[in-house]
C-alpha cells in the first residue's frame, strides 16, 4: 500500500522580494491621474552618437552634484539617465542664475524634481549618421523647475558643442519622436 509518505508535496516557489518598478502613471499624484496631466518633456538633438551623448549628459549632471543634483545614475537595462534636484538646491539656483541670467531664482525650499533622459539613435537614409536625440521627461516635481534644469543643460551642451547647430535640422530630427509618446 502507498500511504503517500514517500511523495512529499513540491515546495511552492517563493515570490520575488523585489518589487517591480511602477509605470509612469502610478508615480504621478492623484491630481495628475484624475485630470490626465502628462509630464513635461523636451527633446534635444545631439551631434554625437547615442552612447557618447549619454556619457556626456551623465558627466554634466555628475558635475552638478556639487550644486545640489542628487541620485544621478544610468539605468543599464533601459540605458536612461536619471537624476534628481534635491529640496535644498540654493547652489543649483545660483548655477541657473549664472547660466540663465534672466531666470528667476528659485527659493531654497523648492520641491524635489525627478527626471529622466532617454536616448535615441537617428539614421539618415538608413545609415548611422552619428546623430542622436535625447528626450527629457519630468517624473516628479514642478514643470517650471524641470524646464529650468533642461534649459541650463541645453546651454551647457551648446557651449560644449554637443548640440545640432542647424535649428531646422534639429526640429526635423525631434519630430521623429512625436510618433513615439512617453
Amino acid at each position: 500500500k502507498d500511504n503517500g509518505a514517500d511523495h512529499a508535496p513540491e515546495p511552492t516557489p517563493k515570490r520575488s522580494t523585489q518589487r517591480k518598478k511602477r509605470r509612469n502613471a502610478s508615480n504621478q499624484n492623484w491630481f495628475a491621474r484624475v485630470f490626465q496631466i502628462k509630464p513635461a518633456t523636451r527633446v534635444i538633438a545631439l551631434e554625437t552618437s547615442n552612447a557618447e551623448g549619454r556619457r556626456k549628459v551623465f558627466k554634466i549632471l555628475r558635475e552638478w552634484e556639487q550644486y545640489g543634483m542628487e541620485d544621478v545614475y544610468v539605468d543599464k537595462l533601459t540605458r536612461c539617465v536619471h537624476g534628481r534636484v534635491g529640496e535644498v538646491n540654493v547652489s543649483l539656483a545660483e548655477l541657473f542664475s549664472t547660466v540663465l541670467p534672466n531666470s528667476v531664482r528659485s527659493s531654497p525650499s523648492s520641491p524635489t524634481i525627478d527626471f529622466s533622459a532617454e536616448f535615441f539613435t537617428v539614421l539618415e537614409e538608413g545609415k548611422d549618421a552619428n546623430l542622436s536625440l535625447v528626450r527629457f521627461t519630468q517624473k516628479r516635481g514642478a514643470a517650471s523647475s524641470f524646464t529650468k534644469v533642461v534649459d541650463t543643460l541645453e546651454i551647457v551642451m551648446k557651449q560644449r558643442h554637443i548640440l545640432v547647430e542647424d535649428p531646422a535640422r534639429a526640429k526635423k530630427m525631434a519630430k521623429i519622436l512625436d510618433e513615439f509618446p512617453v
